[in-house]
């Protein structure tokens, strides 16, 4: 489309080649200044008194052709300079007419235009078809999974920056029970805080890695509907209170054990701990670090279970149709920018040629208009060197007729004759003959971008909305 219109808008916009002022100056002629390059008076007083010419003489002498010959040398100039002018505005009024090949072509460019919009949206519906089929396609599978499991509430969704809130949380409590055993056990350790860094560290993914692990593992399972998954669930999460309780129980006897023993702990006095007084402790920090290890535990249990929707897969479900009505409202979008883009391409193409048609229609009145003032400017400088010519001529006869001793030419007695090359050529009238086709290509230009404006807009219902896709059977749980 647009290399169709480029030919036509460049060859508009060249109509201003070549442009001339309104005023056009010829050389001017001064009769003072040609009598003294001509010596007329002294060639006039010394052929009278020679006698020069004749009394009886019919035809001027050789200073009087030599007159002639020098205001003709002006008048060949200025001819030359008026019709290079003249050919000039005459070729940009030939450039600026409208012919039918030039709306034939804005015509072509114009259907190409929406050419390009319909491909484009075929193209684009192709596409979009696929992913509203997704759409669709999770969308029935969403509701029959809130039908099937009697779902009446919305999924618990947490965006990138939620789910980055969590983890961080995560890092934090994991962090937070690693210094906080690193410091309670610095005291059995030879080697101090930082002996026990790696230690503590993993006790605190026991405790907490493992509290987290649960919560967003098999924590759902306890709120499953189905019963098999929910005794499941009830079994994993009295083994979770079970591994809560002993691992915090263990860590605490552990760290009295690294008291007594200097930081050397066997195996079977903390087993002996374990099972004789699991809930009696030598050192009372050694509580307060078991009560802290719960606690954290159960933090990072809430922590975990904040991180997505509990009930088993539903969160899973809805991701997916999320995802699916992102990606099509993501293609739609870009399909709808490129469409608005070939739109706007096409109407400010459409819009400039119509601006370059105008213009051309200013460009033909000016160059008629220049055109005649030139010709009205050039005939009235040959009139202004008749003038010139006449004054030379008299200049030389009066200096002439003061030295003769005999009568002048009868000649003398007459008006100057005047030579025909200071004629005015006959100018042939131009006018505008294109304003009929340039009317109806306007009138086009104009219903082209009316039918690209439709066409556009018609486009826009055939890009379902999301609401449309995802619009649920009535009845169905909201």
């Amino acid at each position: 489309m647009r290399a169709s219109l480029k030919h036509v808008l460049e060859f508009l916009a060249g109509t201003r080649e070549a442009r001339l002022g309104t005023v056009q100056v010829f050389s001017p002629a001064s009769v003072d200044q040609l009598a003294h390059e001509l010596n007329l008076e002294e060639k006039g007083a010394a052929a009278g008194k020679a006698g020069q010419p004749s009394s009886d003489a019919v035809e001027p002498d050789s200073t009087e052709r030599a007159i002639a010959f020098d205001i003709e040398r002006y008048a060949r100039r200025a001819r030359e300079d008026y019709d290079e002018a003249r050919l000039v505005y005459e070729g940009r009024i030939r450039r600026a007419q409208i012919t039918g090949s030039h709306e034939t072509t804005i015509a072509a460019a114009a259907q190409n235009a929406v050419s390009d919009l319909r491909a484009a949206i075929v193209n684009d519906k192709n596409h979009l078809h696929v992913l509203r089929e997704a759409v669709t396609e999770r969308e029935r599978e969403f509701i029959a999974f809130r039908k099937r499991n009697q779902l009446d509430r919305p999924p618990l969704l947490r965006s990138a920056r939620g789910e980055s809130i969590v983890v961080l949380l995560f890092i934090l409590f994991v962090l937070v029970e690693s210094v906080l055993n690193g410091m309670f056990f610095a005291k059995g350790s030879e080697t101090g805080l930082i002996g026990g860094v790696l230690q503590a560290f993993v006790l605190s993914l026991l405790n907490v890695g493992f509290a987290f692990a649960y919560a967003s593992k098999l924590l759902p399972f306890l709120f499953d509907r189905r019963r098999d998954r929910k005794a499941i669930g009830g079994a994993c999460a009295a083994l979770f209170l079970v591994w809560l309780l002993s691992i915090n129980l263990f860590i605490g006897h552990m760290r009295d054990a690294y008291i007594t023993s200097a930081g050397h702990v066997s195996e079977l006095e903390l087993l002996k701990r374990m099972r004789e007084g699991p809930f009696l402790f030598d050192d009372a920090n050694s509580l307060i670090l078991t009560l802290l290890g719960i606690g954290l535990g159960l933090f990072a249990l809430v922590d975990g279970a904040s991180l997505q929707d509990l009930y088993p897969g539903y969160a899973r479900i809805a991701r997916m149709r999320r995802q699916a009505i992102a990606d099509y409202a993501s293609s739609k979008t870009a399909g709808l920018r490129r469409l608005k883009l070939r739109r706007d391409q096409a109407i400010e193409e459409m819009t400039n040629a119509l601006a370059r048609i105008q213009d051309a229609h200013y460009e033909i009145q000016l160059s008629i208009e220049g055109r005649v003032n030139l010709h009205r400017l050039f005939t009235s400088y040959l009139g202004d060197l008749t003038q010139v010519y006449e004054q030379l001529v008299l200049k030389y006869r009066e200096a002439n007729a003061r030295g003769r001793t005999q009568p002048p030419p009868q000649f003398f007695a007459r008006p100057v004759v005047k030579p025909t090359f200071l004629n005015s050529p006959a100018l042939d009238g131009m006018s505008d003959t294109s304003k009929a086709a340039r009317a109806s290509l306007e009138q086009r230009i104009d219903r082209h971008i009316q039918a690209i404006n439709a066409e556009f807009e018609a486009a826009l219902h055939e890009y379902s909305t999301v609401d449309q896709l995802t619009e649920e059977p009535k009845g169905a749980p909201a």
